[in-house]
């Protein structure tokens, strides 16, 4: 009886959460989140998507705001893999930049599968190329992601961040952003 109580307790912390509550959330609030949040299909992780960055070994969200970085754009290929790209935008200048395939596969971090997105493909730049996003699902449309940058010693988290999928979540169009 017990466990059904803090079971729906977790699942109405997760379902009344939104993509702006996120960055007020501290880093052990986030932790806990993560640990909650379940495995995405490749298909739920689909189009435009707004991004949010969140707190991580530094609090990203108070000193970086003014990182450029807008969401991705998922494209689904197969039921378990995909594509993507990042959105930045700064004023009217709007580009994709730094590609990544995606999959289900085991998390750093937690018990549950998670969706990753590998950037270690040529097309991008070295340092981009040692970043791994794992993301999970909050609720249909909200999703929490950790980054990690590979070392030597292995992978190292960085930060959190948030997407939901934006409300016109029209498929991508290559000429808003190039």
């Amino acid at each position: 009886m017990l466990q059904a109580k803090v079971k729906k307790t977790q699942n109405e912390k997760m379902t009344n959460v939104r993509l702006d509550d996120l960055p007020k959330m501290r880093r052990n609030e986030l932790d806990e989140l993560y640990l909650l949040a379940t495995t995405p299909t490749i298909e739920e992780v689909k189009g435009v998507t707004d991004g949010r960055i969140l707190t991580g070994v530094i609090p990203f969200n108070k000193y970086f705001s003014w990182i450029p970085w807008k969401g991705k754009v998922f494209e689904p290929l197969t039921a378990n893999s995909g594509k993507g790209i990042n959105r930045i935008e700064v004023g009217s200048f709007k580009r994709k930049w730094f590609s990544y395939e995606t999959s289900i596969i085991p998390p750093l971090f937690g018990n549950d599968d998670v969706l990753t997105l590998d950037y270690s493909n040529q097309g991008n730049i070295w340092p981009i190329r040692l970043v791994r996003d794992d993301l999970k699902k909050l609720h249909d449309g909200l999703f929490l992601g950790a980054v990690y940058l590979r070392s030597k010693k292995g992978y190292k988290f960085t930060l959190y961040f948030a997407l939901g999928l934006a409300k016109n979540n029209e498929p991508f169009k290559s000429n808003k952003y190039r």
